[in-house]
C-alpha cells in the first residue's frame, strides 16, 4: 500500500501543489498577500519546495502573516530539504550569521554547497568566502577562486571583484595583472566601488594597464567618497606618504579614521604608527 502511494499519489499531489502555487504566486506578485497565503500554504503542505520557500519568505517579511522567524525557518528548512536552491542558500546564510539559529559555519557550508553545486550564484559567492576565510572548511584559496570564478562568470560583481583581487595578489591563482584588470573592469562597470579603488591603484602603478596616476587617483578618491574602506585606507596612505598627492598628515588621519570605523585593520595599524611617531 505504501509503495503504491509512494509511486502514484505524489504525482497527483505535485500537480495540485503546482496549481495552487501558480495562482498563489500570481496574487503574491500583485501584493495581495492575504489572498495568496492559503493557496501557497496548500502547495507548501503538498510538498512543493518552491511554495515552502515562499512561505518562509512571507513569514520572514511579515507578508500576509505576522512576522515570525521561527516559522520562516521551519518552511525554509522544508524547502531546502526538498531541493530549493534559494532555501538552501537562506539556510546557509542564517547559520553563517547565527540569525535565530545558533551560528554554525559547518552547517552553513553544508547548505551552501548544495545550492552552489546547482549553480546558485549567491551560494557560490558565499561558499568562496567560506573557503577564503576558513569558515566551516579548511582555508583554501584555490577552492575559493574556483567558486568565485563560477559566480563571476554568472555576472556577480562581488565575485568579479574577488577574482580581480586574487589575480592581483596571486592568491589561489597564477598572478596576472591583465586578468586582474579584466575582472575588476567588469565589476567596476556594475558599480563595485572596491573594484574602482583597486583599478585606480593599478592605473597609478601602471600594472596591466597604461599608467595614468591622475585618473587612478580620481578613481580612488571617488571610491573613498562612496564609502569604500579599502579606498579610504589607500587615500589615507597617499596623503601620508605624499606619493601621488601633496603630503597632508591631518588628511591622512581623517581617511584612516573613516576606514578604521568600518573595520579596516590596515587603517588601524597606520593610525597606531602615526600615534607612536607623535604625528597623530
Amino acid at each position: 500500500m505504501s509503495a503504491t502511494i509512494g509511486l502514484v499519489t505524489p504525482s497527483h499531489a505535485d500537480t495540485d501543489a503546482r496549481v495552487y502555487l501558480d495562482e498563489g504566486y500570481r496574487l503574491y506578485q500583485k501584493r495581495q498577500y492575504k489572498e495568496a497565503l492559503p493557496l501557497i500554504q496548500k502547495a507548501a503542505e503538498g510538498g512543493n519546495p518552491m511554495a515552502q520557500t515562499l512561505m518562509g519568505m512571507m513569514y520572514e517579511e511579515g507578508r500576509g502573516v505576522p512576522l515570525n522567524m521561527h516559522e520562516a525557518i521551519k518552511w525554509y528548512r522544508l524547502g531546502a530539504q526538498g531541493g530549493s536552491t534559494t532555501a538552501q542558500t537562506v539556510m546557509g546564510l542564517l547559520y553563517h550569521d547565527g540569525r535565530v539559529v545558533k551560528k554554525d559555519h559547518v552547517e552553513a557550508v553544508k547548505w551552501l554547497m548544495l545550492a552552489a553545486n546547482k549553480g546558485h550564484v549567491m551560494a557560490q559567492g558565499m561558499l568562496a568566502d567560506s573557503y577564503r576565510k576558513g569558515d566551516g572548511v579548511k582555508r583554501d584559496d584555490v577552492e575559493a577562486a574556483k567558486w568565485y570564478r563560477k559566480a563571476a562568470e554568472q555576472g556577480d560583481p562581488a565575485s568579479q571583484y574577488n577574482m580581480g583581487y586574487m589575480y592581483y595578489t596571486g592568491a589561489g591563482v597564477k598572478k596576472s595583472d591583465a586578468e586582474a584588470v579584466r575582472w575588476l573592469s567588469l565589476a567596476e562597470a556594475k558599480g563595485d566601488i572596491r573594484a574602482r579603488a583597486l583599478l585606480g591603484v593599478m592605473l597609478v602603478q601602471g600594472r596591466g594597464i597604461k599608467r595614468n596616476p591622475k585618473q587612478g587617483m580620481e578613481m580612488i578618491q571617488s571610491a573613498a567618497h562612496s564609502g569604500s574602506p579599502e579606498a579610504q585606507y589607500l587615500l589615507g596612505y597617499a596623503y601620508e606618504t605624499g606619493s601621488i598627492v601633496k603630503k597632508d598628515i591631518p588628511e591622512a588621519v581623517r581617511w584612516y579614521q573613516l576606514a578604521a570605523e568600518q573595520g579596516s585593520t590596515d587603517a588601524k595599524k597606520q593610525l597606531q604608527k602615526l600615534y607612536e611617531r607623535g604625528e597623530y
